[in-house]
C-alpha cells in the first residue's frame, strides 16, 4: 500500500481502505477448511506431543546425570610439571586446574 502497488483510499476519520484484486478473492487462512483444518490442528497437536514428551525424557537424563557426579571418584593428583608450575605461577590456567572443575562448572563454562 505504502508503495503503490495497492489501490487505497484514506477517509477523514484516518480509517484507510484496500482494494482487493478479484483473483485474491477467497480464504485468507491458507485454504483450510473444514476437516483439513482439523487435521491440521490435530497433526500439530500431535507434534507439541511428542516435543514435550522429548523434553521429559531428556529432562529426566540430565536430572540422573547431574544426581550422579557426586558418585564419581575425585581424579586423582598428577605430579606437577614445570609447564605448569610457570603458569600458575604467573596466575594462568593450567590444563589441570580447568580438570579439576567440576562438570557443571566445565559445561556451562563457569
Amino acid at each position: 500500500m505504502r508503495r503503490g502497488s495497492l489501490e487505497s483510499d484514506k477517509d477523514e476519520n484516518g480509517h484507510v481502505y484496500v482494494y482487493l484484486d478479484e483473483e485474491l478473492d477467497g480464504p485468507l487462512d491458507g485454504g483450510y477448511t473444514g476437516d483439513r483444518r482439523d487435521e491440521h490442528v490435530a497433526s500439530l497437536e500431535d507434534q507439541i506431543a511428542f516435543l514435550r514428551a522429548e523434553l521429559e525424557r531428556k529432562d529426566a537424563i540430565l536430572l540422573t546425570m547431574a544426581q550422579r557426579i557426586p558418585e564419581l571418584e575425585p581424579a586423582s593428583e598428577a605430579p606437577e610439571s614445570p609447564e605448569t608450575a610457570a603458569a600458575a605461577a604467573e596466575g594462568l590456567e593450567t590444563p589441570l586446574a580447568a580438570e579439576k572443575r567440576s562438570f557443571l562448572r566445565r559445561f556451562f563454562g563457569l
